[in-house]
């Protein structure tokens, strides 16, 4: 079997490129947070917060966002790149079940797939926090004090292992319910071309918005008992919004569908055939897209969460005279939280596009003309980072208002800051990037003989 694993590794390792990148993106932050966590426990961060005359908890503070966030979205990412993982594979899944495989031995190789990819990318996410770790790591510890800053910092083994051994964890934990599924697949589907499979809004999914709603709840009548202090406004109003982004990306498989329907039913009456294209395509493929924009709009609410926090926050200084502040690390965070989202969507569309070559083929059967396939790839990359926005609009709408209005309860002018203009500039990097993802499968259908695109595999 392991046999059988590398060697399926080895002949398809171009098909598991965009799974790759984002593991080693992850992976990368995974070991900085855990580098700076494994440097607090050193004698020399103990002496240090000595002489400093401060604790490691306060230490620890200064990078508490970081550890947040690099847990939350890592998690998200790892996660939706596993499961599309074994998806993209189901083809291979069917040929081993024809070939005798039962469903347990298939489960098991399709599990044992996304390990591999998880260890291949995890090794090099390593070495790179290895590299890049104690500069940032330095970083953190200069905003807990001056004194703090000068802890020598280096990579050591134990700090890399726990590394790799999370984002493996985390990979696998994302593939145990596709593996299972997978296991079961028919082994007739290896002599026929299928479509994805459908991400589908399961009991669990169910449970799980439930508890995300009631807990949204619970969040929104406890900050009307939060103290009238700047740091219990803040953090009851970022936990409001990521528990909402949470809850979104469980619910993303029936929000994404209706949100694109309802677009569908608005751009029905637009004349257009390359928009009608996008329009159906998009509506046909909303349970398959609810992965791609379920990560988006998360990284997307990360960036419309924190900076709509600041600058409403900082709106509430400036009342007060307040005019300079420090914000270097708060787009730091906001800019690789996006990034990382980001890649997690294109991997996405990456691992799930491999079946439209014969769609884009046979959309040129039918007539349509290279121009107007680069048309619909633009609209339909349109309509998912819009809908992404509309889920990360939410979430910030609710942050940024729920501070600004715990303010002016406290008798403080109401200062909520919309980030509108980094939303959209954020937006249209995403849109950028998902656009050139979907345009390839467009590319070589444009390009390749047709009779070769349309024949069985």
């Amino acid at each position: 079997m392991a046999a059988l694993l590398s060697q399926t590794f080895r002949a398809r390792w171009r098909a598991w490129l965009p799974a790759l990148g984002v593991v080693i993106l992850v992976s990368t932050l995974v070991g900085v947070s855990v580098l700076h966590f494994w440097t607090t426990t050193t004698p020399q961060m103990a002496d240090a917060v000595e002489q400093a005359g401060t604790t490691l908890a306060e230490v620890r503070i200064a990078a508490q966002t970081v550890y947040v966030l690099t847990a939350l979205f890592g998690a998200i990412a790892l996660n939706v790149v596993g499961a599309a993982t074994v998806q993209a594979e189901r083809t291979l899944m069917a040929q081993w079940r024809l070939a005798g495989a039962v469903p347990r031995q298939t489960a098991g190789m399709a599990i044992g797939l996304v390990g591999l990819t998880a260890l291949a990318g995890s090794i090099p996410g390593a070495i790179l926090a290895a590299l890049i770790g104690p500069p940032m790591v330095s970083l953190l510890n200069t905003m807990a004090g001056p004194d703090i800053a000068s802890v020598p910092v280096t990579m050591h083994l134990a700090p890399a292992a726990v590394t790799i051994l999370l984002t493996i964890g985390t990979c696998l934990l994302g593939a145990v319910s596709p593996a299972r599924r997978a296991g079961r697949v028919p082994a007739i589907e290896a002599l026929v071309a299928t479509s994805p499979r459908p991400v589908r809004l399961t009991a669990w999914r169910w449970v799980l918005t439930v508890i995300g709603a009631i807990t949204t709840g619970v969040i929104a009548v406890a900050a009307l008992t939060v103290p009238a202090t700047s740091n219990g406004m803040v953090t009851i109003a970022l936990y409001l919004g990521l528990c909402l982004i949470l809850t979104f990306h469980v619910a993303a498989p029936g929000l994404v569908p209706a949100i694109i329907r309802g677009f569908g039913r608005l751009l029905a009456v637009v004349d257009s055939p390359a928009l009608q294209i996008a329009r159906r395509s998009a509506v046909a493929r909303s349970r398959i897209s609810s992965a791609t924009v379920a990560p988006l709009a998360a990284g997307l609410g990360c960036v419309g969460i924190l900076v709509g926090t600041l600058n409403t926050f900082l709106a509430r200084m400036r009342t007060f005279g307040v005019t300079e502040a420090n914000v270097a690390d708060t787009w730091i965070i906001v800019t690789v939280a996006a990034v990382m989202l980001t890649a997690c969507s294109v991997a996405v569309v990456a691992l799930t596009s491999r079946n439209r070559e014969r769609e884009f083929a046979l959309l040129r059967v039918a007539g349509a003309t290279p121009t107007t396939l680069g048309r619909v790839v633009l609209l339909e990359a349109m309509l998912y980072v819009v809908t992404a926005l509309i889920l990360a609009a939410v979430a910030t709408l609710a942050t940024t208002m729920t501070l600004a209005w715990l303010g002016y309860q406290a008798g403080l002018p109401f200062t909520a800051q919309f980030p509108g203009v980094t939303l959209a500039a954020f937006g249209a990097g995403a849109y950028i990037a998902i656009a050139i993802a979907t345009a390839l499968p467009a590319k070589k259908a444009i390009g390749a003989n047709l009779r070769s695109s349309l024949s069985p595999e």
